[in-house]
């Protein structure tokens, strides 16, 4: 779910005010809340925070793995399971990068 609620933020960012309206904005509407209330959870109980880290780690990683196995794509950074040792940094930047396309609409 976290994924293509990403995905469809990031494309309502390079789209028109047209193209939205065709589109539906309410289904954007609520992807942006559905990753709203994601990144919502830095601000939660050090348990519920890591909970979430580690479903949304898993999400992104199983997208990383079917893209690799069934695809044979080379996944992006935050979907492959070989550098997961570097998820504090990945969140990081997810963060960022979600919390910025919400903000900039």
């Amino acid at each position: 779910a976290l994924l293509q609620t990403q995905r469809s933020v990031q494309e309502v960012g390079g789209r028109q005010e047209d193209e939205l309206e065709r589109d539906g904005k309410q289904e954007h509407a609520a992807s942006m809340m559905i990753t709203g209330c994601d990144l919502s959870a830095i601000t939660k109980p050090w348990e519920v925070q890591r909970m979430v880290a580690e479903k949304i780690a898993s999400e992104f990683f199983n997208q990383g793995d079917i893209e690799r196995d069934k695809f044979g794509h080379t996944p992006g950074y935050m979907y492959d399971r070989s550098k997961q040792d570097e998820l504090p940094k990945m969140q990081v930047g997810l963060s960022t990068t979600s919390a910025w396309s919400c903000m900039s609409l």
